[in-house]
């Protein structure tokens, strides 16, 4: 769990927008662990 905790999504604007401006968001990509770790828990079948 320690692993996939650094998996993040952050909120960004541009550098020179304004409080207006859109906003999007940026996932980190996981590492090869967190992939594989990932792929285990989408298999679980409740």
């Amino acid at each position: 769990m320690n692993e996939l905790s650094t998996i993040v999504r952050n909120t960004c604007r541009r550098h020179d927008a304004t409080c207006g401006d859109e906003i999007f968001e940026i996932d980190t990509t996981p590492n090869a662990k967190q992939a594989q770790a990932l792929d285990l828990i989408q298999q679980i079948r409740l």
